[in-house]
């Protein structure tokens, strides 16, 4: 996916979110895997989402900006077949 053309609306934040879901292959993950209602992404202590963190650490996001990019990424996954183009 790094290749592709993505949303227009996407920010340069969006982008690098999706630029290392990609490079770990975490799409289907996102798609398929819904955090803890009680916990959402914010307090989700999974694997992957360290991972993904780790990753895009150098844009220092707050727990619920780092939350609400997953979200943005979750709904990519599920609602254009992995493919945010």
């Amino acid at each position: 996916m790094a290749n592709k053309s993505y949303h227009p609306k996407w920010d340069d934040s969006q982008k690098e979110f999706a630029d290392a879901i990609t490079k770990l292959e975490l799409w289907n993950w996102l798609a398929q895997d819904e955090p803890p209602k009680d916990k959402g992404y914010m307090f989700w202590g999974h694997k992957n989402i360290d991972k993904i963190s780790k990753l895009v650490e150098n844009q220092h996001h707050s727990g619920a900006s780092f939350a609400f990019y997953l979200r943005n990424m979750q709904y990519w996954a599920k609602n254009y077949n992995n493919n945010p183009e």
